[in-house]
């Protein structure tokens, strides 16, 4: 199932912290990926799947 509008679906997921570092990134695609993921997985909590992400690209 594709989020329609993944910006506004993830503001109403993320704490406003996590959502500030997922918008620095400033990338449509991953926001679209995280937002269908949430959404098809439903984890208990959101910033760890945020968290974890970041720790795969990044690190």
């Amino acid at each position: 199932m594709a989020i329609k509008d993944a910006r506004q679906y993830l503001q109403e997921k993320l704490d406003k912290e996590n959502f500030s570092k997922l918008s620095a990134i400033a990338n449509d695609k991953l926001e679209q990926f995280i937002a269908d993921s949430i959404e098809l997985a439903k984890p208990a909590k959101v910033s760890r799947v945020i968290q974890l992400w970041l720790f795969y690209k990044f690190c």
